[in-house]
């Protein structure tokens, strides 16, 4: 199967196409790379990982 058919979501990539894009970059390769390191990536993990990051690169949420 097709990736873009699987994912069956025209607006999917949007993001990446952004003024923010580098951005939404960053927080992807960040989740990729966490899920690397622990076994389970639980949503409170992800979101101390991204929150360290916008705070590092001058980010307000």
């Amino acid at each position: 199967m097709n990736f873009f058919d699987y994912i069956k979501n025209d607006a999917f990539f949007k993001p990446l196409t952004l003024k923010y894009r580098r951005v939404y970059y960053d927080c992807i390769q960040i989740l990729i790379d966490k899920t690397k390191e622990l076994p389970v990536l639980y949503e409170s993990d992800a979101k101390d990982s991204i929150t360290v990051y916008l705070k590092n690169a001058g980010i307000n949420k």
